[in-house]
């Protein structure tokens, strides 16, 4: 392939005064340290800046050796064999660049951003990378024209995220943002009726680098803890990993040798990279070695001498169970405590009730026993988000198992719907769904028109099917509330329209969507989302 320049400055300092002295001092206590622990000459590498390739090797006496660039860099990884190269990604260019690990001939390697590269048993170095419609390929590091495809996501990369998709040494499972900001497990290559395992929410997943088929992520927005998986036993755990109480971690990035993950923390501004090393049943970080502390740094990674061969092959045996089992210091919500009493506060003649995920999703029963969970499925590309909401843009989030009861409800005494919305756009022009039951001839839907709600219903008007408009809000303008936005309120007695149109009553059992667009009326994606209770 032709071979591409990578423009590359070359920093070259001078004069060592005391202060160079010192950090020529730290760098040689950083470096015995590492050697301490590891118990093989150690290399590491992270980004810092956002433009700079830092090196440190534990036998060179050289400290850290940074390596600028003129474009955007991330997510270092060191080749396994000798570990004397770099790949890393070009950001901007949705593209992968390899350097020796002396900085000289940078290039690029392939289009697409290679997140891993594992050591097969006959010593191939197999390359992953994701392109620009969320696929995963894999070739032979020095020969990408042979790849293969080994996974499809079914969105596209959404605001450009790499999902940082991780593979066992002998390729055959994969733990990845299926995408961000879900975390599961696959086996390898892709196949129909064998999907990614959900295994929890948050960033930085991680696989073991040997075949122990244990994966890891943070779990909360502020990445003060890890979630660890484990394939074979079907176990899983947290830990707390923030380092020295500065915060949570910045990818937690398993060493070749699976006792170590090297990380940074959080602070804006001089953010620290660590080497840290689990115990033996990895429910605690026991060692904290602080391995710089100089500019921005992220994204770290490290390769261990001793640790540079196959690990040996795992049991055949080995499959992804359905069903995680919770153990020490995974808290869950407890079925047996009421539900949260300040919303939606009263429950008389509550169906259904779905507040977010993580939640119980129960509610008090007329004789104080507990309901079943309420439970509702993703559709399209709706997807979780932060704070244990869904994301619903180019999808839904459809309601299970009440079409009926709900129907039978209605046709009884009629139906209260509240709801908290949050327009993304209050004075958006045209109709934007908000919520409803799902197409094409819809029993109930609460739109958006122009900044106003609108309500319409499926009823029988002169021996002919049609939708009547209940009512507009005139004045639904969006009240100023903070970051969020307050509608009027709308009252809707479909009892009585049940007498005056004999709706309900020719109703058919629908599934109940937040947020679904309706391609048969040309509808736009909705410009709401919310919590409901029916």
């Amino acid at each position: 392939m032709p071979t591409a320049r990578l423009p590359l400055i070359l920093a070259l300092v001078a004069g060592l005064g005391a202060a160079g002295a010192a950090a020529a001092s730290s760098a040689a206590d950083v470096a015995a340290q590492v050697r301490a622990a590891t118990g093989s000459p150690t290399r590491m590498a992270w980004v810092r800046d956002g433009v700079k390739l830092v090196l440190f090797d534990t036998e060179d006496r050289r400290g850290e050796r940074e390596i600028p660039f003129r474009f955007r860099i991330n997510r270092p990884v060191i080749t396994p064999t000798s570990g004397d190269r770099v790949v890393f990604i070009v950001f901007e260019q949705w593209a992968t660049w390899i350097v020796n690990w002396d900085g000289t001939n940078p290039r690029k390697l392939v289009d697409g951003r290679v997140t891993c590269i594992r050591l097969d048993e006959k010593g191939v170095e197999w390359m992953y990378w994701q392109d620009r419609d969320n696929v995963f390929h894999t070739a032979p590091l020095d020969r990408p024209a042979e790849s293969s495809i080994v996974w499809k996501l079914p969105v596209k990369p959404r605001e450009g995220k790499t999902e940082n998709f991780q593979v066992s040494a002998d390729g055959r499972f994969a733990a990845s943002n299926i995408p961000w900001p879900a975390v599961g497990v696959g086996e390898l290559p892709q196949q129909a009726g064998r999907p990614f395992k959900v295994i929890g929410q948050g960033c930085w997943p991680q696989m073991a680098r040997d075949n122990s088929y244990r994966c890891m992520h943070c779990t909360d927005g502020s990445h003060t803890q890890v979630q660890i998986y484990d394939i074979r036993t079907n176990r899983s755990w947290r830990l707390p990993i923030g380092p020295n109480g500065r915060g949570g971690a910045e990818c937690p990035r398993w060493a070749n040798d699976p006792r170590f993950i090297i990380i940074t923390d959080r602070p804006a501004k001089r953010t620290r990279v660590y080497l840290a090393r689990f115990n033996d049943d990895f429910t605690k970080l026991v060692q904290w070695i602080t391995i710089s502390s100089v500019g921005a740094n992220s994204e770290a990674e490290i390769w261990i001498r001793s640790a540079a061969r196959y690990p040996g092959s795992a049991a055949d045996e080995v499959k992804i169970a359905q069903t995680p089992q919770e153990t020490a210091g995974q808290k869950r919500p407890d079925p047996q405590q009421p539900p949260d009493a300040r919303w939606p506060g009263v429950t008389d003649g509550l169906l259904y009730l779905w507040e977010k995920t993580g939640a119980p999703n129960q509610y008090r029963l007329p004789d104080g026993r507990l309901s079943e969970p309420c439970t509702a499925e993703l559709h399209g590309q709706a997807r979780p988000s932060y704070f244990s909401a869904i994301d619903t843009t180019g999808g839904r989030l459809e309601a299970e198992g009440i079409e009926q009861q709900l129907l039978d409800a209605t046709r009884a005494s009629g139906l209260t719907l509240e709801m908290a919305i949050v327009p993304r756009d209050a004075s958006a022009k045209g109709i934007v769904a908000i919520i409803g039951t799902t197409p094409d001839d819809a029993n109930l839907l609460l739109m958006q028109e122009n900044g106003r709600l609108l309500a319409e219903v499926l009823v029988k008007l002169l021996s002919e099917n049609g939708a009547a408009i209940l009512d507009f809000i005139e004045d639904a303008r969006p009240e100023d509330a903070g970051l969020a936005a307050a509608y009027h309120v709308l009252d809707v007695d479909l009892g009585a329209v049940a007498e005056t149109f004999l709706g309900p009553g020719d109703w058919r059992p629908r599934r109940t969507a937040i947020k679904e667009r309706w391609k048969a009326a040309g509808w736009a994606d909705s410009a709401a989302s919310g919590e409901h209770a029916s």
